[in-house]
């Protein structure tokens, strides 16, 4: 399981599939040392199970009050696989069609979903200024 690009694997491993098994037997191991199968079953339950429009008939029905009480922030990283841009840009259109307040940032990285881990330089001032241009607090976020 990885959340890399397509053009991550091709640059880094260059049509080698002996080095992609080592990667993904390597990144596979030292993740098992890390959390507890039960963690990740779970996560991946919730995340299977997550539903915005649940209980609603229209998604638009449960953006609503999102749309009309908080000003958002979507960010889209084009090559993310697990949440696709297109999604992104959905999400977007559909607060905005609503009357909110809905700032669309686009990000472009081979590191694909895991690019809110792998590129700080990007995400961290982006974050940021809408929290201080929302008057949230960030003091967590600090360095």
């Amino acid at each position: 399981i990885t959340y890399r690009s397509l053009n991550d694997f091709n640059d880094r491993f260059e049509d080698d599939p002996a080095q992609v098994e080592s990667y993904l037997r390597y990144k596979g191991a030292a993740f098992a040392k890390e959390y507890h199968p039960d963690s990740y079953r779970l996560l991946s339950e919730a995340a299977d199970a997550h539903d915005v429009g649940r209980g609603h008939s229209r998604l638009a029905d449960a953006l609503d009050p999102v749309a009309a009480n908080m000003e958002t922030l979507i960010v889209g990283t084009r090559e993310d696989v697990i949440i696709p841009y297109a999604e992104q840009v959905s999400l977007h259109g559909m607060l905005t069609a609503l009357g909110g307040t809905s700032h669309l940032a686009t990000h472009s990285s081979s590191a694909g979903h895991d690019a809110f881990f792998t590129d700080d330089g990007y995400f961290g001032p982006l974050l940021r200024k809408f929290l201080t241009n929302s008057g949230l607090s960030y003091d967590c976020a600090k360095k």
